[in-house]
């Protein structure tokens, strides 16, 4: 059990560092393509967000698709040694952050506190890939925050049960 704890928290710093490279990426483009996010025009808005979403699930399943081949080889081709879930668990918990700060974000936000706005502008910065899809005013829209914040576990999870599907042993050739 130990071991699996251990895997988990290697595989989700892998997963988390994605999350970086991709915020850093979107903060590239955002820079270099800026004008190109024109408020009267919002689907140019939208094809940029989709393509940096689209290129931020594809990063995310190679790394879980990675990781499937290799726990499944490593458990000697037996199935029933895997954990199925273990691709959702660890998404969840490389965007613990994400989580926490929703949560904190959505306290300050029932409470009535002015402070959410600040929270709520951090929240949209760490989900920069996302960008175009956030509504324009400074409203919390929860149902959308927790469809970002899922996404990527979503992904990771699907990702790793093909990745363990794909994989064959010598009894299911």
């Amino acid at each position: 059990m130990k071991n699996n704890k251990y895997l988990i928290l290697k595989m989700s710093m892998r997963l988390f560092k994605c999350h970086l490279i991709m915020l850093l990426v979107a903060i590239i483009f955002t820079f270099f393509f800026g004008g190109f996010l024109n408020i009267d025009k919002p689907i140019n808005g939208y094809i940029y967000t989709t393509v940096v979403v689209v290129g931020y699930a594809f990063f995310l399943y190679s790394e879980s698709l990675i990781e499937a081949r290799k726990n499944f080889y490593n458990a000697n081709g037996r199935r029933e040694e895997l954990d199925l879930l273990f691709g959702f668990k660890c998404g969840a918990a490389a965007h613990l952050p994400t989580f926490l700060l929703l949560l904190i974000t959505l306290i300050f936000y029932y409470t009535g506190s002015q402070v959410y706005l600040y929270l709520n502008l951090a929240f949209r910065f760490w989900m920069l890939p996302f960008l175009s899809y956030f509504p324009s005013d400074d409203s919390i829209h929860l149902w959308l925050y927790l469809l970002f914040t899922i996404f990527p576990c979503i992904v990771v999870g699907i990702s790793y049960l093909l990745g363990i599907r794909e994989c064959k042993n010598i009894n299911d050739v």
